[in-house]
């Protein structure tokens, strides 16, 4: 049976305790008491965090041009979407006018660039290519047999080992009932599959791969050759005004080919899917300086549009600084959103913050920037949602346990009023961790001691005990019957402390 199937049973009993007191006990009248008892104790931290996109591009325009066209903010758009058109117009003047010089430059060097910029290119690239190709070949071989072959063979021999050992213990299993018989054929299968897939490597697979790889390395000599004997023959000087002239058209070609980028780089495509915000330079008091809009001059560097992409969200938690040290990555989490009929989704803490933060100046308390990857995606909520995360820290089973309410925090340490006989004794106590309703107790208690749930020394300072004493009988049973039964804060505490701060 699993351990978070064993609901503790929370004894709440109330007890009039009749003024009784010695040197050794305080007296106390109509206090609750908690029957110490052991169980399971679920540990979670809830916090609000709010929805971000996961991944955001930020546009920027690479030219200095006059916005033309501008998509509308808070449109949704997929990939290649135009999102913006900047002037063109004298962008492609100086297309035309270099095109023309381009041509121009083509007829001169025609007859000239023919044999030497093709031929060249050519061989070297041949040459270069077959001997990497030879390379490759001798190291292919090489890779296979001192490592591929031999990994292969050993995957294979585990994998044999493994079923075998499966269907062995199966007549055993199955004997006691833990399996079916449908699972003892697939086990038993499955270890002749591993048989057989280790008998056709070794017969067939390795030979045939070796000989290809070998026959891969003697054709790539012959290649190689060949190769370089076509080169030697077709190779031909050329005169230094060839190569002057050849100077001179690729530096046109150059210039043409920064134009043409140049104009595409007026016509902004989104390069995800994503919604559009305007971007624009902002004031420190966040106001929007130059404002993006139809007329306006774009300019290189400065952000046009932020397109976060909304199907993959993460959520940014600001989490008390007594509580971060509870957290580590890879922690499950659950996301409740504030629209029910999205459910509740699957998280994982990826990111923990390392410098502490305040909110607000009229806040001290340091708080750390937390996120939580969300495992699916996302539809119909966007970027700055508040929603509910609750992180699960872990089970602790078979704990002794007490309300929180029943701990007093004194200068050095926790202690609580035990009830012995009819005396109640102050006792120090030594706690573990905690949720919002109880902390576990590592010492000092024992099950079956009756712990008083408020400090009867307060009690007796109120004239009205009665009233005192029901004020505070919060902390019983919780909804679902377990200590910390979901929803807890992981034992936040007031100013007396922080019971179970481990």
């Amino acid at each position: 049976m699993k351990a978070t199937a064993a609901v503790p049973l929370l004894i709440l009993t109330v007890l009039l305790v009749a003024g009784c007191a010695d040197e050794n006990g305080t007296g106390a009248e109509g206090v609750e008491t908690f029957l110490v008892e052991k169980g399971n104790m679920e540990i979670t931290l809830t916090e609000a965090g709010t929805l971000q996109a996961r991944n955001r591009v930020d546009i920027r325009s690479k030219v200095k041009a006059q916005i033309l066209s501008l998509i509308e903010e808070g449109t949704l758009v997929k990939a290649g979407d135009i999102l913006a058109e900047l002037d063109k117009e004298s962008v492609q003047d100086d297309i035309e006018r270099l095109e023309d010089n381009v041509i121009q430059l083509t007829a001169d060097l025609k007859n000239a660039r023919t044999d030497l910029e093709i031929q060249i290119a050519t061989n070297d690239s041949d040459i270069e290519g077959a001997d990497l190709k030879l390379k490759f070949s001798r190291l292919g071989l090489e890779r296979y047999v001192e490592g591929d072959a031999k990994l292969e063979l050993r995957d294979l021999e585990l994998k044999l080992d493994e079923a075998r050992d499966k269907w062995e213990k199966m007549p055993k299993l199955l004997e006691e009932g833990f399996v079916t018989v449908v699972d003892a054929e697939k086990n038993k299968l499955a270890f002749e599959s591993a048989q057989l897939k280790l008998e056709n490597y070794k017969k067939y697979t390795y030979p045939m791969t070796l000989e290809q790889k070998q026959s891969d390395v003697t054709e790539a000599k012959r290649e190689l050759k060949r190769v370089k004997a076509r080169a030697e023959a077709r190779f031909e000087a050329k005169t230094a005004v060839v190569r002057q002239k050849e100077r001179q058209f690729e530096t046109a070609v150059g210039k043409l080919e920064e134009e043409k980028e140049r104009l595409q780089n007026l016509t902004i495509v989104a390069p995800q899917d994503g919604i559009v915000i305007y971007g624009g330079r902002r004031d420190r008091w966040g106001n929007v300086e130059d404002e993006i809009k139809v007329g306006s001059t774009a300019y290189p560097g400065r952000t046009l549009i932020e397109l976060p992409d909304l199907s993959r969200m993460d959520v940014k938690l600001q989490v008390h600084q007594a509580d971060v040290r509870k957290l580590r990555k890879g922690l499950p989490a659950l996301v409740t959103f504030p629209d029910k009929s999205a459910g509740k989704q699957k998280g994982t803490v990826t990111e923990i913050g390392s410098v502490a933060q305040s909110t607000s100046w009229r806040d001290p308390v340091k708080r750390f920037d937390v996120t939580v990857q969300l495992d699916d995606r996302v539809e119909g909520f966007r970027a700055g949602v508040t929603v509910e995360v609750q992180i699960d820290l872990g089970d602790l089973e078979d704990v002794i346990y007490l309300p929180l309410q029943a701990v007093s925090s004194t200068g050095s340490g926790f202690s609580v009023f035990v009830q012995e006989d009819r005396q109640v004794k102050r006792r120090r106590v030594s706690l573990g961790r905690s949720n919002e309703q109880f902390v576990q107790v590592l010492d000092g208690l024992k099950v079956g001691e009756k712990v008083l749930l408020t400090n009867p020394e307060l009690v007796s300072e109120d004239d009205g005990g009665e009233e005192a004493a029901s004020g505070r009988k919060s902390g019983g049973r919780p909804p679902n019957g377990r200590p910390g039964g979901g929803s807890g804060r992981s034992g936040k505490g007031g100013k007396g402390g922080r019971p179970g701060g481990k």
